[in-house]
Parts: structure tokens; sequence; C-alpha cells
């Protein structure tokens, strides 16, 4: 399968997914699994920079439009699309620069790294955005720690299920 087409399958399977499973699972009544925080690492590395941040913005929109959340999850991608340069370099190093990297050909330990400070970077911007009160800051890091800890066991979870071949 074409590595565009890969993309796009990706795209609106994690959107679905999202809208019609994990927006309904609620930890302690409010804290849900964003796992489409795994468009991030799917999307291929080296691809079209610009395509990427739209589909990324695209992705978050539409989650917003059917949750009615205000744009939390359009800036928490944004966010991780624009930073997922460092974090690449963060958790893996000079290997994702070479030709061809994909996460599917990265060492788990990596890739768990990687998933584990997009995941944090990411919730924690969604709760900020969401609570959006400055005396409520222990609330954010406790939603936060919370969402982090469902969505990364899930994120990872759903990356060793559905992790791309090593094509």
């Amino acid at each position: 399968m074409g590595l565009t087409l890969r993309s796009i399958l990706i795209f609106f399977l994690l959107l679905v997914m999202q809208l019609l499973i994990f927006s309904h699972v609620d930890l302690l009544g409010y804290v849900n699994p964003a796992v489409y925080i795994l468009w991030i690492g799917f999307f291929p590395f080296l691809g079209n920079r610009p395509i990427f941040l739209v589909s990324s913005f695209l992705l978050g929109w539409i989650l917003d439009i059917y949750l009615n959340t205000g744009g939390v999850h359009a800036a928490g991608l944004v966010l991780l699309a624009f930073a997922r340069p460092l974090l690449l370099r963060l958790a893996f190093g000079a290997a994702a620069t070479l030709p061809g990297a994909r996460i599917n050909r990265m060492p788990t330990g990596e890739v768990v790294v990687f998933f584990g400070l997009a995941v944090v970077v990411h919730q924690l911007l969604v709760y900020a955005l969401s609570i959006y009160d400055a005396s409520r800051v222990i609330y954010v890091l406790r939603d936060a720690l919370y969402g982090s800890i469902l969505t990364f066991i899930i994120v990872m979870s759903l990356f060793v299920l559905f992790k791309p071949s090593r094509s």
C-alpha cells in the first residue's frame, strides 16, 4: 500500500476510533484517552511538513467540532506537529533524519520515549486550555497526569496491535 494511502487511512481510522470509542471512555468521570496522538508517530518522519501541519490541525479541528471542545484538540495536535522534529531528535537521535525512517523501524524503547513525551506535552496543553484557570493549576496537573497515564497505556497498546509492517 502506498505511503499516501496508508497515511490517509490512518488519519480516518484514528478519527473514527476517537469519536466512536475513546471519547466515550471516562476515567474518574472526566479523563478521556487521546488515541489520535498516534497520528504524530505514524505520519512519515520526513513527509511533507506543510501537509502534516494542516492534516494535524484538521484532525484536531474535526474532533473539536464533534466533541464541542472549543479548539483544545486542534491546539494540542498543532503543538505536537510543530514540536515533532524536536521530539524525534530527543527520542530517536540522528536515526529520525535518515531517509526512509519510520516509527515501525525504530527500537521499542525509543518509541516509548517518543510517545511518552508527546502524550505528556499534549495532555498538559489540552487540560490547561480546557480548565483555563490559573488558580486551578493543581487540577490541571492532576488531570494531565491521569490523562497521560491512560492515554499512554492505550496508545502503546494500539501501537503494538496496529504497528505498520516493516516494509
